[in-house]
C-alpha cells in the first residue's frame, strides 16, 4: 500500500513537470514566430545568494527595446530558464557564459508578442531551456508506469502461487 501511495505521488510530480515541459516547449517555439526588434543589455551581472549549504549563482540579464515609440524594459532570457536554471544554480562558470554573451551595451535581437509588447525573450525555439522539464517530467512518468507494473506483476505472482498452494491441499 505504501509503494502504491509512493508512486502515485511520484506520477503526480512526474505529470506536472511534464505539463510544465510542455507549456515551456509551446511558449518557446510560439515566441520563435514573435514580432523582431533591436534592443541594449543595459544589466549583466551574476547573483550569488549563500543557501544554507552552498551559494547559488544566477544570471540577471536585462535589456531595453522599444514598439512603436514605447520603451519596454525585459529580463527574460529563455523560456523555461527562469523555472529550472539549468543546473546554473550552483556553477558561477555557466552563468557567466549568459553574462559573456550579453554584456552590458550590446545591441541584441529580441523577440516580443506583438499582441502585448510587454512581453519579451532573447532566445527562442527548440532549445535545450526549453525541453529539459518535458524530459525530466517524462522520465519521472515512465519511470512510475514501470515501477506500478512491476507491482502489479509481482501482485499477480503472489495471489497465483497463492490459488495454486489451495488447491494442492484441496485435492490431496
Amino acid at each position: 500500500m505504501k509503494q502504491r501511495l509512493f508512486l502515485t505521488l511520484l506520477l503526480g510530480i512526474g505529470l506536472v513537470f511534464l505539463f510544465i515541459g510542455i507549456k515551456t516547449l509551446s511558449s518557446s517555439l510560439a515566441a520563435s514566430k514573435w514580432s523582431v526588434t533591436s534592443g541594449i543589455i543595459t544589466q549583466s551581472e551574476i547573483i550569488r545568494s549563500s543557501g544554507s549549504e552552498q551559494s547559488v549563482y544566477l544570471p540577471r540579464i536585462s535589456y531595453v527595446y522599444w514598439v512603436k515609440d514605447t520603451k519596454y524594459i525585459g529580463s527574460r532570457i529563455a523560456f523555461g530558464l527562469d523555472f529550472f536554471n539549468f543546473g546554473l544554480s550552483n556553477s558561477y562558470k555557466k552563468s557567466s557564459l549568459f553574462t559573456a554573451r550579453y554584456q552590458k551595451e550590446t545591441i541584441i535581437k529580441v523577440f516580443y508578442d506583438p499582441a502585448s509588447p510587454g512581453n519579451s525573450v532573447l532566445v527562442v525555439g527548440l532549445t535545450k531551456y526549453s525541453i529539459s522539464s518535458l524530459i525530466f517530467g517524462s522520465g519521472i512518468v515512465l519511470f512510475s508506469i514501470w515501477m506500478f507494473l512491476l507491482l502489479w506483476l509481482t501482485t499477480i505472482r503472489i495471489d497465483d502461487s497463492n490459488w495454486m498452494r489451495q488447491g494442492s491441499a484441496i485435492n490431496i
